[in-house]
């Protein structure tokens, strides 16, 4: 009888459909956390090469000389240590590797769903929009929280970096190279 009764369902539209709904829900909360994932290895991978950029950049001005910190600016050095692999890392990396990630995601499923049926989209947008606006109120907070953190652990590597150069020729004087 059970099996008559589930043979029943999917013989109505409206059965399937809200089935179906509940299967690309399913699929959405796996998509969302394989996402999740991902975004976590873009910002790791997109960080690592700017920290890369960063530390090559503080050797290549450190094997110049003291010469060259006697005629440099210490904020050109530092901007370019700093700033320019963050806003590489931020604003280039990240986003161009989210946004075609998104993109791909985004065609795949629209086309899929417009082909299948079009109430199909619109349930859709009803089921999904409340649960997205519920997660940014919940998660919106947290954002902040991070952004602050991040915030902080960027002044003090700018810190550091300063002291870092401005400490260059005691460090040159005093022959402390290898300690430091």
């Amino acid at each position: 009888k059970s099996d008559t009764a589930g043979t029943h369902c999917f013989a109505s539209d409206d059965c399937f459909i809200i089935a179906l709904i509940a299967a690309v829900l399913v699929f959405f909360l796996i998509g969302n956390t394989i996402s999740l994932w991902l975004t976590d290895w873009q910002t790791h991978f997109s960080y690592q090469v700017a920290t890369d950029l960063a530390r090559r950049q503080h050797l290549k001005y450190f094997r110049n000389g003291l010469q060259y910190f006697k005629r440099t600016n210490s904020a050109d050095i530092i901007n370019n240590i700093k700033i320019i692999p963050g806003f590489f890392a931020s604003g280039i990396l990240i986003r161009g590797m989210y946004m075609i990630s998104e993109l791909m995601v985004m065609a795949i499923v629209v086309v899929s769903l417009l082909v299948y049926d079009i109430r199909l989209v619109v349930m859709l947008v009803l089921v999904l929009a409340p649960s997205s606006i519920l997660l940014y109120l919940v998660t919106k907070n947290k954002l902040y929280r991070l952004g602050t953190k991040g915030k902080e652990v960027n002044d003090a590597t700018l810190r550091s970096l300063t002291q870092s150069i401005r400490g260059f020729v005691d460090v040159k004087i005093s022959n402390k190279d290898r300690y430091f």
